[in-house]
């Protein structure tokens, strides 16, 4: 996911900011918190049908699965990219928590190991760039007088 691609998200990110209330009493979480969520799902829809990568089962077909497997393509997780991104916003806005937030991302992100739907590779993709994507709605916060 390139660096153009980040920009066009942070523009809309703005866009997004436009339309919330103003004051230094309504703080900017909701912010932090929408636009991380709301970037981080298009790019983990745009990197699953860039590249089209088969699940587990469709692998190995002994594979069993603990519940029904989502009918789009495995890379990168969107469940990794949604439960990083939920934790590096939390960890922002509450730094005392930040290894509490972290650990619950990881341990949901390797969930989807373990019920048999992803790869490991999917994860660390899905982590990476919920990391990416979140850093870039702070630094933009912290750069536009919001704090």
């Amino acid at each position: 996911m390139g660096d153009e691609l980040c920009r066009f998200a942070l523009g809309q990110c703005d866009e997004i900011r436009s339309l919330a209330p103003r004051g230094p009493e309504e703080g900017h979480a909701p912010y932090v918190c929408k636009c991380k969520s709301f970037r981080i799902r298009s790019y983990a829809k745009s990197g699953k049908y860039t590249y089209w990568a088969i699940r587990p089962f469709q692998l190995d077909a002994t594979t069993k699965t603990l519940f029904t497997t989502p009918n789009h393509p495995s890379y990168p997780s969107a469940h990794a990219c949604v439960s990083g991104g939920n934790a590096g916003a939390l960890a922002y806005l509450f730094p005392q928590d930040a290894a509490f937030f972290q650990a619950q991302a990881a341990e949901a992100a390797e969930s989807r190991i373990w019920s048999g739907i992803h790869f490991r590779s999917d994860i660390n993709v899905g982590l990476a760039l919920a990391q990416k994507v979140t850093q870039a709605v702070i630094d933009r916060v912290q750069q536009d007088g919001s704090q």
